[in-house]
């Protein structure tokens, strides 16, 4: 008997089959963002059941601001789903609008209303610079759910100066921000706090001197065969130099600003195998401010 026992535990459990019944239910509306052309979009929904079950959809929409989006509703409920829209405005993909979201209760094979209609601000946001010339700039507000971007290439002619309208969701507390693309690589634009009404217009400006700096020092790995040691920054801008031995080093064409050092040295040409330098590895301090012209 001790043998049929024994038998009897290597058995499987016997497996119980669990059906969920998904039945879909439909949201539907309209986006509205003042007089401004919707060109294309996306919408969201996304709710989280009380089991911990999350559930999500979206759909993508152009040609006008109307959107529907199917979503799951689990029999015997009627969930609440939370919603928002990433929109394009104007012609092209240059300025994007993140809208707030809202929440939209949904039951099955129903349609539910999620209209999306926000009276904008604008943001006129202008980049000056000296010393050399950008490719592209990339304005952008956020802060309290709320984003918005405006991009502008201008690679076949490299501008000193450029000035962009761009809508956004008014809010008293957000944060404009950027970057510039320039041949030495991507500044950040620092942040401005600003406030922004619905039908209101309000500038934010930066100037930025280009005239070349650098920061030099030496890298130095001992104990190990080096095959290429790559130092990089961060903070104001994303800038790095190779090297293929132990020794002095120097980050060239920097714009002005704070940086932060972190460095990667290669042991072999797989680039498998490598020693991971932090902030913290780089003396007198694991930051550098660089001025216009100077080397740090």
């Amino acid at each position: 008997s001790g043998i049929l026992l024994f038998a009897a535990l290597l058995l499987p459990a016997p497996v119980v089959a669990q059906n969920v019944t998904l039945n879909p239910g439909y949201i539907s509306g309209t986006i509205q963002v003042g007089s401004e052309t919707i060109a294309s979009g996306t919408v969201y929904a996304f709710w989280s059941a009380p089991d911990g079950t999350y559930y999500q959809a979206n759909t993508n929409f152009s040609g006008g601001n109307t959107y529907t989006i199917t979503v799951n509703v689990p029999e015997n409920t009627t969930p609440t789903y939370s919603i928002y829209a990433e929109v394009y405005v104007g012609t092209g993909y240059q300025k994007t609008l993140r809208l707030p979201p809202q929440n939209v209760a949904v039951t099955a094979f129903q349609t539910s209303v999620g209209n999306f209609n926000v009276t904008p601000g604008y943001v006129t946001a202008t980049l000056t610079v000296q010393g050399g010339t950008f490719s592209a700039v990339e304005f952008r507000t956020s802060g309290a759910g709320r984003y918005a971007s405006a991009y502008q290439d201008y690679s076949n002619l490299p501008q000193t100066t450029a000035t962009i309208t761009f809508p956004v969701v008014p809010g008293d507390a957000l944060t404009a921000s950027g970057y510039m693309y320039w041949g030495s690589g991507t500044t950040y634009l620092p942040d401005q706090n600003i406030a922004v009404a619905a039908g209101a217009t309000v500038p934010v400006s930066w100037n930025l001197d280009l005239t070349p700096g650098s920061i030099a020092g030496t890298i130095q790995l001992t104990g190990s065969p080096v095959y290429q040691h790559q130092i990089y920054t961060s903070g104001a801008g994303n800038f790095t130099a190779a090297l293929a031995a132990n020794g002095p080093y120097q980050i060239t064409g920097m714009t002005a600003g704070d940086y932060y050092l972190y460095a990667y040295t290669y042991l072999d040409s797989s680039y498998s195998s490598y020693v991971y330098w932090p902030y913290a590895s780089f003396t007198p301090a694991n930051s550098a401010s660089v001025a216009a012209g100077a080397t740090t």
